[in-house]
């Protein structure tokens, strides 16, 4: 994890503040998706469960 982290750095002094400021965005919108996808698959787990248990009765 730390080793990652020194990477990271190094790849952002080492680049231009333009580029950074790409990378830095397309992590962001990335880690934006991902949540967005882990909150619709659970809503879609929690509604078929809703509904199993409307069936089930």
């Amino acid at each position: 994890m730390s080793q990652t982290g020194r990477k990271f750095e190094t790849i952002i002094s080492e680049t231009r503040p333009e580029f950074y400021s790409r990378i830095l965005t397309i992590v962001l919108s990335d880690l934006n998706i991902l949540v967005t996808l882990t909150i619709d698959s659970a809503h879609y787990k929690l509604m078929r469960r809703i509904s199993k248990i409307f069936l089930d009765s």
